[in-house]
């Protein structure tokens, strides 16, 4: 499971720790705001120090720029390898943010979190007053303009964003939640792929929650790479 993130949300410490021992398959982790507001700083140094997971700290920041700027040094000295922003933040605040994590992460990709997938192509013109194929070119072209390298969106985007590597002449990290197996739920998500699929279509990493943390046995059946 090199290029899986098992996100570890709906759980308390105590759970993570027996999730995390059971199968030690797991390489990569998520965490969460929910996890990360209970527990703190002490969650991300305990997980990645006793398990040896590579951390991802899904905190998706989004406030004035100096404000996010701020935020990402208090988390220096963390071990993580990867943090989202939201790119609707705008060009100014992806900059401040790309500026403090070169010099308090420099060992931290940042992730700009494009259109949830839990939107709707209806909520997405609510949102944004555009269709969804020109909400989402915009805000990568804000990302690209801020030199941010990593992209958080769905599956279903990658087509888009792979069109605008070829013209930009740059190659994102693209992450992608919203995986499920065939006979999965979707549950609150709507733009879904399965893993094979996402993989297909130009994922470098897949982020999956209770796809397999409600059945932990599905590690051992090989539908996560």
């Amino acid at each position: 499971m090199e290029k899986t993130f098992v996100a570890l949300d709906n759980m308390d410490k105590d759970q993570v720790r027996q999730l995390l021992s059971d199968y030690p398959q797991i390489k990569k982790v998520k965490i969460g705001l929910e996890l990360y507001l209970k527990y703190g700083n002490s969650i991300v140094n305990e997980i990645a120090n006793d398990f040896n997971v590579e951390i991802f700290l899904d905190l998706k920041l989004h406030d004035i720029p100096s404000t996010v700027a701020k935020a990402i040094s208090a988390l220096k000295g963390l071990p993580i390898n990867f943090l989202t922003i939201h790119a609707s933040g705008g060009r100014k605040m992806l900059e401040a943010a790309f500026e403090s994590a070169q010099e308090n992460l420099p060992n931290c990709q940042l992730l700009a979190v494009t259109i949830l997938t839990s939107h709707t192509t209806r909520e997405i013109k609510d949102i944004w007053g555009r269709e969804y194929k020109e909400s989402l070119s915009a805000l990568l072209n804000e990302i690209t303009k801020a030199q941010i390298t990593g992209l958080v969106c769905s599956a279903q985007d990658l087509s888009i964003i792979s069109a605008q590597e070829n013209e930009t002449n740059l190659s994102f990290t693209k992450v992608t939640p919203g995986i499920r197996l065939k006979n999965d739920e979707s549950d609150d998500q709507t733009r879904i792929m399965t893993p094979e699929d996402a993989i297909k279509a130009g994922s470098n990493f897949l982020v999956v929650g209770r796809s397999i943390t409600k059945n932990p046995n599905s590690i051992l059946e090989g539908h996560y790479p």
